[in-house]
């Protein structure tokens, strides 16, 4: 755990037993994630899907993705 795909050399956790804090704010923000995941998987809107991704990502990527998801399954791309 810890590398990084790109770079197989770099390790993002070879620091966490240095300095602890270092691991728990990195396992906050992936809790964080997968919060905002299953969230995003439990809306059943556009509109909410939109207003979310918009909070974390801003509009114009959360534009982008909804209208990406619009086109592949033929919904209609509503915010």
């Amino acid at each position: 755990m810890g590398r990084e795909p790109v770079n197989p050399e770099e390790n993002f956790a070879d620091k966490w037993n240095e300095t602890l804090r270092k691991r728990e704010v990195f396992f906050e923000w992936l809790d964080a994630v997968e919060r905002e995941h299953k969230e995003l998987v439990a809306d059943t809107t556009f509109l909410s899907v939109g207003y979310r991704l918009t909070e974390s990502y801003g509009q114009r990527e959360a534009e982008s993705v909804v209208k990406k998801y619009a086109a592949r399954t033929g919904k209609e791309a509503q915010r």
